[in-house]
């Protein structure tokens, strides 16, 4: 499909805007060894890559320790320093593509607290229109949920937009919604399940997800 018209582009957060690999990595490790007694390795982190914390802590623990236990994720997480970071040109990026008129949100597995700590840290609120995290609705990606409820948040319709990602998780939320959808190819999801995909457009670095602008709806108007 050829992408025109672009109304808003949503975003994935962790390996598209936020490189936080290994900050990730580091919490998955220490958590199930502090809490569970379980020694994991970077390669079983691996296989969790986009998914949301619950449900990466149930394939260790019962689903009601597994939401116990989400709370203790979270500050973990933030008590590394250092170990997160913008990639380079994310926030360039966003004001151009902010200045053009499109709408921007944010589709992400971290929990809402998360987000309260990363907006402030990078200053990243007044880019977005809608931010939604796992804990927000019933089904996280790769269900459409996320998508369709964002949609209807910005009132733009599916054909209008673009999902754009690092993992099959937001390849798949963004086609069964029926959006547009891009590979952002310097995150760290699996590049063969990205491209089984087929994405209507694929983004090798951050500079190139500026051509989106050249790509928006003639009529919109920077608010």
């Amino acid at each position: 499909m050829d992408v025109k018209n672009l109304k808003a582009v949503l975003f994935d957060l962790d390996g598209t805007l936020i490189n936080s690999h290994e900050i990730d990595k580091l919490t998955f490790i220490e958590l199930l060894k502090e809490e569970l007694g379980l020694d994991v390795t970077e390669k079983d982190f691996g296989h969790y890559t986009g998914t949301p914390v619950p449900k990466i802590l149930m394939h260790f623990t019962s689903e009601e320790k597994a939401y116990a236990l989400t709370d203790a994720w979270v500050k973990h997480k933030l008590n590394f320093k250092g170990e997160m970071d913008l990639y380079p040109g994310v926030l360039d990026m966003l004001q151009k593509l902010k200045e053009t008129g499109l709408k921007l949100a944010i589709i992400s597995s971290q929990l809402y607290e998360e987000r309260v700590k990363i907006y402030s840290r990078f200053d990243l609120e007044k880019y977005f229109d809608s931010w939604i995290t796992s804990d927000q609705t019933e089904h996280s990606k790769p269900h459409p949920e996320p998508v369709l409820k964002t949609l209807e948040r910005l009132g733009v319709a599916p054909q209008e937009a673009i999902m754009v990602g690092d993992t099959f998780n937001d390849m798949e939320a963004g086609r069964r919604a029926g959006t547009f959808i891009g590979a952002a190819l310097w995150g760290f999801g699996d590049k063969e399940q990205i491209y089984s995909y087929h994405p209507d457009l694929i983004f090798n670095q951050v500079s190139e997800l500026d051509s989106l602008s050249l790509l928006a709806e003639k009529n919109i108007q920077p608010e």
